[in-house]
């Protein structure tokens, strides 16, 4: 009796990530969420979420591959990620959506490879250091 009850609980939370996501994704979240320790997950989901929250945006757009408008938010979890965390670029490729890792590669040296002399390298440089102090906080917690 126990065992259909867990199965009518597993089923409504299918039900529930279905409304919020297509089929891929949802089994794509489930498939990281079973590769991925648990820690690493949480981290990994506290720097998106973050972020997504900052630039006033859902986790589920910050997340897809082709999001317009997103490149600074995304640019920002790969460096963050990449940099900070020292996550492989496999690895956050994977949690993004089996994104193409030479896309999250050249997210992640987006920072290294910023001119202070460009205002848009500037400006990037500057909301990298904002996020990355709430993080640092967030984080160490």
């Amino acid at each position: 009796m126990a065992e259909h009850s867990e199965i009518k609980s597993l089923l409504k939370n299918i039900a529930h990530g279905l409304s919020r996501m297509s089929i891929k994704e949802l089994n794509d979240a489930i498939c990281c969420a079973m590769t991925t320790k648990d820690n690493e997950f949480e981290r990994i989901e506290t720097v998106i979420r973050l972020v997504a929250f900052d630039f006033g945006v859902s986790v589920r757009e910050l997340k897809r591959p082709r999001a317009r408008g997103l490149t600074d938010a995304k640019h920002i979890c790969y460096c963050y990620l990449h940099k900070e965390l020292r996550y492989s670029t496999r690895k956050i490729a994977k949690h993004f959506g089996n994104i193409s890792q030479s896309n999250v590669y050249k997210g992640a040296q987006r920072l290294t490879l910023a001119n202070t002399n460009i205002k848009v390298d500037r400006l990037f440089i500057e909301k990298y250091s904002q996020i990355k102090e709430k993080l640092n906080t967030k984080l160490n917690q």
